[in-house]
């Protein structure tokens, strides 16, 4: 009799871990890890893609994956201390910027380049008041 117990008492244990086990299965597709992005400072979008630019480097997500990831691409020589990402559909390039120079890159070019604002007979980014694009422009305000 001590025996029939001891079975219906496991028996009992293992229908009750395979029933909490059953609920909290999932599907390994459903789920996706970030690697530690840090603060997003800023946010753009293109055509297939929305832009994170975090301290960590620029992160994506993809409108037809549905899929988030790290941008290695994009990340690849990302200067420092940059603050403001930004793309333009007019000229198909994207623009960071930090305390004292601007960043640019076509969307299918791998290099960043540089100008600084001084170059551009702006002492630095806090005397801008509005950025704007045109074509092959951009007009500072």
């Amino acid at each position: 009799m001590m025996a029939f117990f001891m079975f219906m008492k496991s028996f009992f244990k293992i229908l009750f871990i395979s029933s909490i086990i059953g609920m909290y299965n999932f599907d390994s597709e459903d789920w996706f890890i970030l690697t530690n992005p840090s603060n997003i400072l800023s946010i753009t979008e293109d055509a297939f893609e929305i832009y994170f630019l975090s301290e960590n480097g620029i992160f994506s997500y993809n409108y037809m994956d549905d899929s988030i990831y790290y941008n290695v691409e994009m990340s690849i020589n990302l200067p420092k201390n940059v603050f403001k990402i930004h793309y333009s559909k007019s000229n198909d390039f994207f623009y960071l910027f930090s305390r004292d120079k601007i960043f640019f890159k076509s969307s299918v070019s791998s290099n960043w380049r540089e100008r600084s604002y001084f170059s551009l007979d702006l002492p630095n980014y806090s005397t801008i008041d509005n950025i704007g694009f045109s074509g092959k422009y951009i007009v500072f305000e």
